[in-house]
């Protein structure tokens, strides 16, 4: 999970998935905010695990990621919590969002080894 995990939404999914037998993998940028998101649902017996990561520095998601996938085995959901401050759109640098080639790259690094895990083919 990435994203707003202490908003509202991002939490509450974070736990529903928690509470279904999910392990939940908060990556953000803050670690003090992980680690109160770590604490909230380990206080609800949910299996957990923070991982450190910016979402525009591909190389760092890429990272987290993988310690993700070595701590607790193949990602099954993957949930991206966005967030906008007040007048993000209106002032927003562009050069911050992922240009195509960064969103197929992070579809693929997604995508693949799910589809070659479950059907053994892409």
């Amino acid at each position: 999970m990435n994203g707003r995990l202490q908003s509202f939404l991002g939490l509450s999914l974070a736990k529903k998935f928690g509470e279904n037998g999910f392990k939940v993998v908060p990556i953000a940028r803050n670690p003090e905010k992980l680690a109160i998101i770590e604490s909230e649902l380990r206080k609800q017996n949910i299996e957990t695990q923070s991982f450190v990561a910016d979402i525009t520095d591909l190389a760092a998601l890429k990272r987290a990621i993988q310690a993700a996938k070595k701590e607790f085995g193949s990602i099954d959901v993957l949930e991206f919590s966005t967030y906008a401050k007040e007048n993000t759109f209106t002032s927003a640098d562009r050069s911050l969002f992922p240009s195509p080639l960064q969103r197929a790259w992070l579809r693929l690094l997604f995508d693949t080894p799910y589809f070659l895990e479950k059907y053994r083919r892409i």
